[in-house]
């Protein structure tokens, strides 16, 4: 096994680094998530992650009036999404 040149590891972490943060829109986590969250927790029974991963997208779509695809492979998650009327998309299907 050889080393990886370290302009070739540099341009690929680059390319990744990009493909990973283009498409996803990162959110500050607020008092109106946190309390989002722990609707979605009492509604659903979600862990504590999962739920501010859920809040996070509903207060989003709620304050931009957009509608935004809920992104996970979690089936419980997943259903809870789609029953606050969220577009969902299961990358493991």
């Amino acid at each position: 096994m050889g080393d990886i040149d370290v302009n070739v590891a540099a341009a690929s972490l680059d390319h990744v680094q990009s493909h990973l943060t283009a498409p996803f829109i990162r959110q500050l986590v607020s008092d109106p998530v946190i309390d989002t969250a722990l609707e979605m927790v009492d509604r659903y029974a979600l862990r504590a992650y999962d739920a501010l991963q859920l809040a996070d997208c509903l207060v989003l779509c709620a304050a931009d009036g957009e509608t935004y695809t809920f992104v996970c492979s979690d089936h419980r998650l997943l259903d809870a999404a789609r029953s606050e009327h969220l577009q969902t998309l299961d990358p493991a299907a």
